[in-house]
Formats: structure tokens, C-alpha cells, sequence
């Protein structure tokens, strides 16, 4: 029996990846019951506020497990981002 997708394990990854690429990114599900995640990427340049977002199935991200979402996710949000800024 599978256990349930850990969120905050996701989230710790997510923290520890976007740090180095210089923006913040957190996954979150609207309720207990919702069947999507949804991850955002967020960063500061030139005093504007830029995000990437996405949505992934919580069955796909249960299969891929959350190492996976975190690189896939980060690795797609620093090709869209530019690199941020320290302070905003």
C-alpha cells in the first residue's frame, strides 16, 4: 500500500533547490481531497515580482515521488526565471 505523498518533504526539497538557483518555490494542494498540486516559483527582478507555476496530479507526483517533482519542477523554473536578485 502506497503511503500518502508528503508534502513537506516536497517542500523541503523545493526550498533547498530554488535557494541555489536565487528564487523561492512551494507546493501546496488546495484541500486534502484535491487530486493536483500545485507548485510556484517566485523571484525579484528589477523591483517586479516573477513566477512560474505548475500543476502536477498528486498521483503522478505519489509515482515519480517528491525528489523527482522537486528537480523537475526547479529545473524548469530556472529555464523560465531570470536569475533573482538577493533583496527584493
Amino acid at each position: 500500500m502506497n503511503q500518502p505523498f508528503d508534502l513537506e518533504d516536497l517542500n523541503r526539497r523545493l526550498t533547498t533547490l530554488a535557494a541555489q538557483q536565487w528564487f523561492t518555490a512551494i507546493a501546496r494542494r488546495n484541500s486534502p481531497d484535491d487530486p493536483m498540486l500545485q507548485l510556484e516559483a517566485v523571484t525579484w527582478r528589477d523591483g517586479r515580482r516573477l513566477n512560474y507555476a505548475r500543476s502536477y496530479p498528486v498521483s503522478e507526483a505519489e509515482h515519480l515521488g517528491p525528489v523527482a517533482v522537486a528537480n523537475a519542477f526547479v529545473e524548469a523554473a530556472r529555464q523560465e526565471l531570470p536569475r533573482g536578485t538577493a533583496n527584493p
